[in-house]
């Protein structure tokens, strides 16, 4: 969820962001991508009962990671050349556990990866992030 848009309005994402939290499945993962880092916004997460972590981003910008239970680490696979990324992620799915969650931060949306997920019957979800990056949710 980019929240910059609303910041630069000059209104506040919170009741946008509690929802988003609070429709969030076990183990999943809310995205926001913000200006400078919120922290005000971090700790109503952690008062929800969110796991939250930042990061300044290379543009600047920050990245706020919030999820029920503890978060699994975001794998960083942008700057593999192709089909490494794709081969990486097969790898790391192969023996993932019924309800583990693995995630990959990806160049791009992983089109031809996709089919690969359905034909091993794991349920897949696919954020693309305004830099035409993607992240991507697997789910055991």
């Amino acid at each position: 969820m980019d929240v910059r848009p609303v910041i630069a309005r000059g209104e506040h994402p919170l009741v946008e962001v509690l929802a988003a939290a609070d429709a969030m499945e076990p183990l999943e993962v809310l995205e926001l991508i913000a200006p400078f880092e919120p922290r005000p916004l971090m700790a109503r997460l952690r008062d929800v009962g969110c796991e939250v972590v930042s990061q300044r981003q290379d543009d600047g910008t920050w990245l706020v990671r919030a999820g029920k239970g503890q978060l699994p680490p975001l794998e960083e696979l942008t700057l593999l050349p192709a089909p490494e990324p794709l081969e990486r992620v097969l790898e790391s799915v192969s023996g993932l556990q019924p309800g583990a969650v693995f995630t990959a931060h990806l160049p791009r949306d992983p089109l031809l990866l996709k089919p690969h997920l359905d034909s091993r019957g794991l349920a897949w979800r696919v954020a693309l992030r305004p830099d035409g990056s993607a992240v991507l949710w697997v789910r055991g």
